[in-house]
């Protein structure tokens, strides 16, 4: 889901973006297949298929979800004693979509980045069931 907003949100707001190179040149089919997604980058280690459950069962606490943003902090903010006043959430870069994401899109994305989507539904279940 972070790809396809990144794709609408850049195409519409980077008209006078001076460095153009990180605008999808392509349509929203190629940028899922292409686009190498960066969810991996947030994690402390290399990860691969046989390994990453352990690391995100070893070192994390909790892991937030993007499109569950305020409950994911809320809970990460209980889990560290602190408090966390959801209203403080804004949706500033909220994009409307212009084209469908079709579900073979999705497939393709998921046969492309099997790495990237085993960890997202991993940390998706954890999430769903503390």
């Amino acid at each position: 889901e972070t790809v396809v907003s990144h794709y609408f949100f850049t195409q519409k707001r980077s008209n006078n973006w001076k460095d153009r190179s990180k605008i999808p040149t392509g349509t929203l089919e190629e940028s899922l297949i292409y686009v190498k997604p960066y969810i991996l980058n947030h994690f402390p280690r290399e990860m691969n298929l046989t390994n990453f459950k352990d690391i995100l069962d070893e070192f994390f606490i909790e892991i937030g979800i993007t499109e569950l943003l305020a409950t994911s902090l809320e809970r990460i903010a209980l889990k560290l004693g602190k408090k966390f006043d959801p209203t403080s959430l804004s949706m500033v870069n909220v994009t409307e979509r212009d084209q469908p994401v079709l579900e073979s899109y999705r497939d393709r994305f998921t046969e492309e980045h099997p790495l990237e989507f085993a960890v997202y539904e991993y940390a998706k279940s954890r999430f769903d069931n503390p």
